[in-house]
């Protein structure tokens, strides 16, 4: 077990950094935030992983600028 990021041993695929990610925060974050902050995988899998999470409802999508 990784006690430094549990959640890798829970979820070991790309979802579980993007987990902690979005459990860490409560304000929006954009794709290259989450990307950034998760330091795992590629940005189009971090992209892919956050459109799944949003198909099932897990992630709430808000619109926001092109910044």
């Amino acid at each position: 077990m990784n006690v430094a990021d549990p959640i890798v041993s829970v979820v070991p695929s790309l979802h579980g950094p993007v987990l902690a990610v979005l459990a860490r925060t409560s304000a929006p974050l954009r794709q290259a935030d989450v990307y950034r902050l998760a330091a795992a995988g590629s940005y189009s899998g971090v992209r892919k992983v956050l459109l799944q999470l949003i198909e099932h409802g897990v992630v709430e999508e808000v619109p926001g600028g092109s910044a």
